[in-house]
């Protein structure tokens, strides 16, 4: 289900019911994109929720969608990015890996894709490949980017976070138990957080990766299950969701 919430209610209204699973979301000013596990993409008016296309883009699941350079890019479990035009046409492809591609995010040289190799493939923005990171000893499923010092942080399977500046791994974080499923830096980028299986979320500093708070069910209210992401949604705000079937809406207090 697609579901639209509003901060300040407790119920939501479902915008559209697929045959599947949802794996990915990504919108802007004028769409709602969504990508599922047997390769369909879909594409809603943002304002209405008018579904205007429904493509089966690929034999296997599409794990992200973003825009980049007037584009559409998706990442599709058979390790390919497919380039969309303004009307969703395909224009291209282009193969990376013979696993799937998790995770995309912008840098400010170009693009970052995180793999179930271990891999992330550093691009420009001719979509040349600049440098492969050996960034997990598993799959990578999280990955963003610290525009201030250039820092592409990475996440996956093995529970570490890994940092990386210049093509160079500089700092290794045994961060979780298990699985880390997503890194989301806020707005300002002072402070990140990841979620894992191991049914925690932390909160980091940016500055000096230092680690600020664990948020647990016991202490804090957090989830009863793996934790899947997390969405700032102001400077001390966010949401996070869960295997548990619930979002939980946090407040980081300021002292």
């Amino acid at each position: 289900m697609l579901v639209r919430w509003h901060i300040n209610e407790t119920d939501g209204t479902m915008i559209a019911r697929h045959d599947e699973a949802i794996y990915t979301i990504y919108n802007n000013d004028n769409y709602v994109f969504t990508g599922t596990i047997n390769g369909l993409f879909t594409v809603f008016a943002a304002d209405t929720f008018l579904m205007l296309k429904h493509l089966k883009l690929s034999e296997k699941a599409i794990f992200d969608i973003m825009a980049f350079n007037g584009e559409i890019l998706v990442a599709t479990g058979e390790g390919t990015l497919l380039f969309l035009d303004h009307e969703f046409n395909l224009l291209k492809t282009m193969s990376l890996s013979t696993k799937s591609l998790r995770k995309m995010v912008l840098t400010d040289e170009g693009l970052a894709v995180a793999g179930s190799e271990g891999i992330v493939w550093v691009l420009n923005r001719d979509l040349q490949v600049v440098s492969e990171l050996r960034a997990q000893d598993l799959s990578v499923f999280a990955l963003a980017y610290h525009s201030a010092s250039k820092t592409i942080l990475s996440g996956g399977r093995d529970a570490t976070l890994k940092l990386y500046r210049n093509s160079q791994l500089f700092k290794t974080i045994n961060a979780h138990l298990l699985h880390i499923h997503h890194i989301s830096l806020n707005a300002a980028q002072t402070m990140y957080l990841t979620c894992s299986m191991d049914k925690t979320i932390k909160l980091w500093d940016a500055d000096d990766d230092r680690l600020l708070k664990v948020i647990d069910l016991e202490k804090y209210g957090g989830h009863t299950s793996s934790v899947n992401k997390i969405l700032w949604f102001d400077k001390n705000n966010f949401i996070s969701c869960s295997d548990d079937r619930t979002l939980k809406c946090f407040e980081i207090l300021e002292k």
